[in-house]
């Protein structure tokens, strides 16, 4: 028996070129130039170590944090809390690169499947 047909004797198996893969958020397909340069971006090594020394530099602000009395805080407390807009900024456009490149959560390799990211996600969501 030779390949099923279909309708007008055509076969049932595709000839032509493969589908497309997933697309990020409904928009950008895997060919995507910005999704091209969002992943470029993401898995570029240096942007890699810049957001560990984020993450660091983040850790150690919230160590030098000190809890007083009735809210009062220290000259170096008021100087800290300043700093906390600009983190929040860097760890966002980190997660939205990543969800472009990636894709958000209906893939098997998007952003949301991954445990470490889901933790990101929602410490950058509530912040």
């Amino acid at each position: 028996m030779g390949p099923k047909k279909g309708k007008k004797g055509s076969p049932r198996h595709r000839t032509g070129p493969p589908p497309p893969g997933p697309s990020s958020l409904f928009i950008f397909a895997e060919d995507n130039f910005i999704r091209k340069a969002t992943k470029f971006i993401i898995e570029w090594p240096p942007f890699e170590y810049a957001v560990l020394l984020t993450i660091i530099a983040n850790c150690v602000v919230l160590a030098l944090e000190e809890h007083l009395p009735r809210g009062d805080k220290t000259v170096l407390a008021q100087k800290l809390e300043l700093t906390e807009s600009y983190f929040l900024c860097i760890f966002t456009i980190e997660a939205a690169l990543k969800i472009v490149a990636l894709g958000l959560v209906l893939h098997a390799d998007s952003y949301l499947r991954n445990i470490w990211n889901m933790m990101d996600f929602f410490v950058v969501f509530t912040g």
